[in-house]
């Protein structure tokens, strides 16, 4: 079954999923041959927490049940280097009205493509891009490209690909490369992460936290402005369901937090917010769902719900969900972020503390067939389109995570009123989660109605 997905022409019992290949939508298609071949449910999240292709067959054949449940708490205590490296804020410089250079990681993602726009419109600045690459050339190009295939633009001369791994001590570098960029650098966005709701908190730690914790060592090397884009995934534990949430509550309890991707953060995001208690100085930035371009439609195609909501076009048919959906447009995080980084007019108060981006203007399941002019059927029925569907579907890759019961899902009530009032006075407002947003949404992905 693993060569069959991998294509690979066999398999060996010490490999490792990934090492060939695999990744989590092919995770998904073996666990569905496995439930059709051997009639046995696997967790999709057992798979990605196999070691090798034994440890999944001993799962199998029900020897003993793999187990992610690391001390999140623990992993959460600053490394004594950086709690020395951090210096009081009153001893820094106070932040430059505009940077001469921003350093940006994830500049080859989706949100990343639109946050180099935004500090490429919004600032004067070299935008310093670290990418996985053998040199500065490659790295350049590949942020550039990922610009243009998201419809934007930046000027090219003001791009610098900086080569570099963020799973690696120094993102790579050797101690003099990474103190020349330290010298260079006044603002850092640290933006990258392995984004990955079905792997396990261990595969996703070296890039999640360590990737943080080098961001944050070379803010401290720098005395420069680290801006951490998190996650209000990381309130998703037991302790915040249905309780006000705002920006100036801490996430402190990782209790139920269900995914190794929330986790990850959730460890990234206190490793920030003790930094900033020694004396780093640290925004962190919480976004929620990040949606496509408001203005274009383009968004992420690859994503789930972009794949949900062309599955339903598909179908005619949208599955009725007791919970709605909310979608903050991607020019409008990105925008976000970009402002807060590069001005200094709001006070230390506001600069160096949390920001969120939830659009309160959610949309129900009801309000997306409407829009989409589909039908609202139960989910059970729903589901069993899908499934019968098959590889047609843009949802295919994830048919076999979707679960019997009808999904329930209870969030947080966020409150993002002191960050939106930040926002407004430059400009910088949210559009509703309506049917004018979701149709651009789905011409785009050409599934749009007739």
């Amino acid at each position: 079954m693993w060569a069959r997905a991998l294509r690979v022409p066999e398999v060996g019992r010490t490999d490792n999923f990934f090492e060939l290949g695999g990744h989590s939508l092919l995770a998904a298609s073996v666990v569905a041959q496995v439930r059709r071949v051997l009639g046995v449910e696997v967790p999709l999240r057992a798979l990605l927490e196999s070691a090798d292709l034994s440890d999944l067959a001993a799962l199998i054949e029900g020897h003993r049940v793999t187990e992610d449940d690391p001390d999140l708490t623990a992993e959460a205590v600053l490394p004594a280097d950086l709690a020395t490296l951090a210096r009081p804020h009153e001893v820094l410089a106070p932040p430059a009205t505009s940077p001469s250079a921003v350093l940006v990681t994830g500049a080859t993602g989706f949100l990343g493509a639109h946050l180099v726009a935004q500090l490429a419109v919004r600032t004067d600045a070299d935008i310093l891009c670290l990418v996985r690459a053998s040199d500065e050339r490659e790295a350049t190009a590949r942020v550039l490209d990922n610009l243009r295939s998201h419809g934007l633009e930046a000027d090219p001369a003001r791009i610098v690909g900086v080569p570099g791994d963020l799973a690696q001590e120094r993102y790579g570098m050797t101690p003099d490369a990474f103190a020349a960029l330290a010298r260079r650098t006044e603002v850092i966005c640290h933006n990258g992460g392995r984004v990955n709701f079905a792997e396990s908190y261990a595969r996703l730690r070296p890039v999640n936290v360590g990737g943080t914790l080098e961001a944050m060592r070379l803010a401290a090397l720098a005395g420069a402005r680290l801006h951490l884009v998190s996650t209000l995934g990381v309130f998703l534990g037991d302790a915040y369901r249905g309780r006000p949430v705002t920006e100036l509550d801490p996430p402190d309890d990782p209790e139920g937090l269900g995914s190794g991707y929330d986790r990850s953060k959730w460890v990234a995001d206190r490793l920030a917010r003790e930094g900033r208690t020694a004396g780093l100085r640290v925004s962190v930035h919480r976004p929620a769902r990040v949606s496509g371009d408001s203005r274009t439609g383009r968004g992420n195609a690859g994503d789930y719900f972009s794949r949900l909501l062309a599955t339903c076009a598909a179908l005619g048919a949208v599955p009725d969900l007791p919970f709605e959906e909310d979608l903050a447009p991607v020019d409008y995080v990105a925008a976000g972020i970009a402002h807060l980084a590069v001005t200094s007019d709001a006070d230390d108060e506001h600069h160096y503390s949390n920001h969120h981006y939830f659009n309160g203007a959610t949309i129900s399941y009801t309000g997306i067939a409407r829009a989409m002019g589909a039908d609202l059927v139960p989910w059970g029925r729903w589901r069993s389109a899908v499934l019968e569907g098959g590889e047609r579907l843009p949802l295919a890759p994830f048919a076999a995570t979707l679960p019997e019961a009808t999904p329930r899902f209870e969030r947080p009530l966020f409150d993002c009123g002191r960050t939106e009032k930040l926002l407004s006075a430059a400009g910088i407002t949210c559009p509703p989660a309506d049917a004018a947003l979701l149709n651009r949404y789905l011409d785009h992905l050409g599934a749009g109605r007739e």
